[in-house]
Parts: C-alpha cells; structure tokens; sequence
C-alpha cells in the first residue's frame, strides 16, 4: 500500500525507475540517495551573514527581525533526536546564550551602556527579555530626542500668522503701469484718468498771487487819516 502511494507520487519518468522495486523502504532509500541535497552551502552562508550582521542605520525591530529568520532558517537545517533528558535542555539553554551573544554583538555602540547590564545578568537573560529591555531604551531615546520648539520659531510662526480676522492674509496688488503698490493696473489713475474733481498726484496747482497783489492794491489806494490831536485851547 505504501509503495503504490510513493509510486502515484512521483512524476511518471521517476516512477517507471522505481516500479520493479521490492519494498517502500528501498524506493525511499533509492530516492534519498538521488535527489537529496547537501545544504553546507547554505548553512555557511547563514552563518557567514549572522556573523556580519550589524545594526548600522535601521531600527532595533528591523535589526532584530533579520536576524531571527537567519536563527530560523538555520535550525531547520538541523536535526536533533527527540529526547527528555537534560543534556538536550542543556543543548537549547546553550544555543539561547550564543544567540543572545550574537544579537548584542551586533548593536551599535549607543546601545553599550544597557548592554553591558545585560551581560552582568546572573543568569543571562532570553533573547526576549533582552529585546523588551533594549526596546524600551529604544522608546525613551526617541521620546527625550522629540525637538521643543524655540522662543524664536514661536515668535517667526506668530509673526508670520495673517492680520486679518478671517484668518486669510489681504491681497497686495501691484501695478505694472506706474510700477506703484497699492492698486492694480485696472484700478491705475495714470493710466485710465482722475475721477472729477481730484487734482493729479504729480502736478499740484501752482499757488494764484492775486490775493497778495490786491492786499498790497487796496493798502496803496486807502487814504491816510492824520489822527486828531488835542491842545489846551
């Protein structure tokens, strides 16, 4: 039953190679040798990436991340017998150290302080518990590093607020006429006339000297009254 399973399995080229076989054990057998695989390759290029991995300019969680799944991907490639004893707890409890020593490695020198408290752990903690503590060191640092605004960026923002009540700065019209602020080209005397009555701006009128000659006309033809004096008589 078990070789007609493996034997509907396969693709049909392979299944002919393996159709006179006399047990599923020699068929699996037949297959591992064929078509396994060596993965050292592999595993010496995730060792060779752990070793070299640093956290450089990405965040904690990014560093952590890629690393974990070079931790993943390295632990299926190895088997361990299924055993109770405590020499594989022993096994695991010294794979959890290597990595914890393979994760602080890696931070940055910012990171010295906290890492160093960690290593004076007895006992050295898990790799969780040591990125909770580096995480919220993380934390702190953004929250203290957030930048106050100055006095001087308060008073430019206020200065710079508009005027007006409606909260919309007033319009500046310029004309290209006279090349004078204050009005638009539509709006130019210059250009399109004064209203009545309304004086140009460049000429001013030239002052009338009639009141002063007829001031000085009627001081010249007023005759003189010689005053009356008074005597004894």
């Amino acid at each position: 039953m078990v070789l007609s399973w493996i034997a509907n399995s396969l693709d049909t080229e392979i299944a002919h190679s393996v159709l006179y076989a006399s047990s599923a054990h020699e068929v699996w057998v037949d297959l591992h040798d064929r078509f396994s695989q060596k993965n050292a390759p592999r595993i010496f290029e995730i060792r060779r990436a752990i070793s070299s991995h640093r956290q450089g300019t990405s965040s904690l969680a990014t560093y952590y991340t890629l690393l974990k799944g070079f931790w993943d991907e390295l632990a299926s490639y190895d088997s361990y017998p299924a055993c109770t004893c405590s020499v594989l707890q022993h096994h695991a409890e010294l794979l959890q150290h290597d990595r914890l020593l393979e994760f602080l490695m890696g931070l940055n020198d910012s990171y010295t302080s906290i890492r160093n408290q960690l290593l004076l752990m007895d006992p050295l903690p898990s790799i969780n518990h040591a990125y909770s503590l580096l995480l919220q060191e993380e934390r702190q640092r953004s929250i203290l590093a957030a930048p106050e605004p100055s006095l001087t960026q308060s008073a430019l923002a206020a200065h710079g607020r508009p005027n007006s009540k409606s909260g919309r700065p007033k319009p500046h019209y310029h004309c290209d006429f006279c090349g004078l602020d204050g009005h638009s080209e539509s709006r130019c005397f210059k250009k399109h006339g004064y209203p009545p009555k309304t004086p140009s701006k460049t000429t001013a009128p030239a002052p009338s000297s009639t009141p002063v000659r007829s001031l000085a006309a009627s001081v010249v033809d007023t005759p003189v009254v010689p005053a009356h004096t008074f005597t004894t008589e």
